[in-house]
């Protein structure tokens, strides 16, 4: 059972679904990043309250790929969530609770491939949990800018552990004229080498993502990891009612 090690940024139980209905707050166009090809896109949706979210997966067609439900309840930089792979029938979560983490990665279709960890917080550097990244480095903002690298612990369902990722500012690898880019990779030394960082641009005066290069958080179809641009845009508010986390391809 083959898992990306992130997105990074962007992936529990099968009970935790958005309580409220969600409307559509952003829009993600992933695009390879060698050949420039749409490989899917990305809807982002939210309750009025905001502590429910859900993320759905579609190729260009049309076709559901994977969705993902998100509780803010559990914090804003570290929601709970629960990430439905639909082509690889897999299933990966994390599930705050007080000071207890569980984590588990399912292979539907074959209870052996289970993996589940659950241990107490560790508590010498912050905890990120999945798309809490983007409250974090709202949060830490000025003293990015001011070239002061942030370290946090994230939770990796697959690999059944928390790994501490290094966040810092970095110049943009494209003709950036309003953003500001930083540049997400392992802690360690040595891991560093084997995984290629992430680069994450923020509109430098609104601070709301605008484009994302690296791994992506879901495969395609032959169960490989994709390297990928996103683009994102935010549609006027309040944006369109979404669809249930429980429909399947239609």
């Amino acid at each position: 059972m083959k898992y990306p090690l992130i997105a990074i940024l962007i992936l529990l139980l099968p009970g935790l679904v958005a309580a409220e209905q969600t409307r559509e707050f952003s829009v993600g166009e992933a695009f390879d990043l060698k050949t420039g090809e749409l490989l899917y896109r990305e809807r982002h949706c939210r309750s009025d309250n905001d502590l429910d979210r859900e993320v759905f997966y579609r190729d260009g067609d049309g076709l559901l790929l994977a969705y993902k439900t998100l509780d803010y309840r559990s914090g804003r930089a570290t929601p709970s969530f629960v990430q439905h792979n639909l082509l690889q029938k897999t299933q990966i979560a994390v599930r705050l609770e007080g000071t207890s983490i569980s984590l588990s990665a399912l292979q539907l279709d074959d209870a052996q491939a289970a993996k589940k960890y659950t241990t107490e917080v560790l508590k010498d550097l912050p905890l990120v949990i999945d798309a809490g990244f983007d409250r974090y480095i709202g949060d830490n903002w000025e003293s990015l800018i001011a070239d002061k690298p942030r370290r946090f612990r994230f939770p990796v369902p697959t690999r059944a552990s928390l790994v501490t990722l290094k966040i810092e500012s970095a110049a943009c690898s494209f003709d950036a004229k309003e953003e500001q880019c930083f540049k997400l990779e392992m802690s360690n030394w040595l891991l560093s080498m084997l995984v290629a960082p992430i680069e994450l641009a923020y509109h430098n005066k609104q601070h709301y993502l605008s484009r994302y290069r690296g791994l992506a958080n879901i495969e395609n179809a032959k169960g490989e990891g994709m390297v990928v641009e996103i683009r994102y845009s935010y549609p006027p508010q309040p944006g369109a009612i979404c669809e249930s986390p429980r429909l399947t391809n239609n």
